[in-house]
This record gives structure tokens, C-alpha cells and sequence, in this order.
């Protein structure tokens, strides 16, 4: 049992990967096939009051966490990989808020053990410091309230599932081909919290992913 449990998550894991790459690679390549008009540069639109923002991400996330010893909280480790959809709606030219939605398949080890992990919802605030039609830097803060999120509840060694909230701050750079498509770069740090808001675990997220954008 232990074993087809292993070798489905690798399964869902792996199949989950190819998926988003290849959701990004053919998205890039339909628009290298697009005729290109001269002058793109100037026909790019910039970001504006009541632009939307459709975003698509998948990472993979190192992250630690704690496990109660009779000698005291052990450190350990582990794999997980989030898909995560975003709709941001600009307030103005530097102000974007919206809601960020995700799911998660985790792993221990190198595939030792794994699993659907948790899924969650919440607000995101997006703030844009320069006024660009292509190179795009913004910064991004978020709030989550979600069910066995993975941070702190790996495999089910800690007993610390059901509702469970996170926040995260990010530091993006987003590239638009186009102004109906753009990929995006994000690092930051995340925090959980338990249901009595106290902090038990935290990590550092990189997300590569693509975003549509409707004018």
C-alpha cells in the first residue's frame, strides 16, 4: 500500500510539472509564431485603472518544519509542489487587489512518501512603483486561509491540520510579449500560522508563471 501511494504521488507530482512547463512553453511559442508588427514597443499597453490579471503558477517549495520530541522540537524537511491561480483587478496605474487560490501534492525525501496536500484562498495586494509597458517590477502581499496546509503538516506527522492561515510577501518582475500575454519571476518569504494565529513554520518561495491580461 505504502508503495502505490509512493508511486501515484510521483505519478501526480510529475504529471502536474509537465503540465504547467508545457502550458508556458506553448503559450511562448504561439506568440513567437505571431506575425510581429514594427514599433511593438510603443503599442504595448501600460497597466491601468480596471486592467485584469489572470495568473497561473506552479512551484516548488523547500520548506522546514517541526515535529514535537521528548527532547524537544525536531527540525525536518520536505518537498512541495503548489498550483496556484491569481485574478488581480488594477485600481490604478501602481495598485492592483484581487484573490489568489492554490492546491498542493507534497513529498518527503527523494520520493519517499507523498500526497494531495492542502488548498487555500485568500486577498492579494499588488503594487506597481514604475509606469512600464514591458519590464514590470512590483511588489506583492497576500493573506491565506487555508484547510492542511503543507508548511507545517507533512505526511501527517504533525497533528496540526484543519483551517490554518499564511501570509507572504513577494518581490516579482513580470515581462508582457504582448497585451493579452507576460511571464513572471517572484521570490519571497512565506509565515503560517495555527489557528490561534501563533507562528510554527515559515519558507522561502520562488514562482516562475504566466499571466493574461485583459484591458
Amino acid at each position: 500500500m505504502s508503495q502505490k501511494l509512493r508511486t501515484r504521488s510521483f505519478q501526480v507530482f510529475c504529471a502536474l510539472i509537465v503540465g504547467i512547463l508545457g502550458l508556458s512553453l506553448g503559450a511562448i511559442e504561439l506568440h513567437a509564431q505571431a506575425p510581429k508588427p514594427e514599433r511593438v514597443e510603443e503599442q504595448l499597453q501600460p497597466l491601468g485603472s480596471g486592467t485584469g490579471i489572470l495568473a497561473l503558477t506552479g512551484n516548488l517549495r523547500w520548506h522546514t518544519f517541526y515535529i514535537p520530541r521528548s527532547t524537544g522540537p525536531e527540525e525536518e524537511s520536505q518537498t512541495e509542489l503548489q498550483v496556484e491561480f491569481r485574478n488581480i483587478r488594477m485600481l490604478s496605474s501602481h495598485i492592483g487587489i484581487g484573490y489568489r487560490t492554490f492546491a498542493t501534492v507534497f513529498m518527503s525525501g527523494f520520493f519517499e512518501g507523498g500526497g494531495l496536500g492542502g488548498v487555500a484562498l485568500g486577498p492579494v495586494a499588488r503594487y506597481y512603483p514604475l509606469k512600464s509597458s514591458r519590464w514590470q517590477p512590483y511588489l506583492q502581499g497576500n493573506l491565506l486561509a487555508g484547510y492542511n496546509l503543507a508548511l507545517s503538516d507533512a505526511l501527517g506527522i504533525n497533528d496540526v491540520g484543519g483551517v490554518r492561515f499564511r501570509s507572504g510577501l513577494r518581490g516579482g518582475l513580470g515581462y508582457k510579449f504582448s497585451n493579452a500575454f507576460g511571464m513572471f519571476f517572484e521570490l519571497g518569504p512565506s509565515w503560517e500560522y495555527s489557528e490561534s494565529l501563533e507562528l510554527d513554520s515559515r519558507a522561502i518561495q520562488f514562482n516562475v508563471g504566466i499571466e493574461l491580461f485583459r484591458f
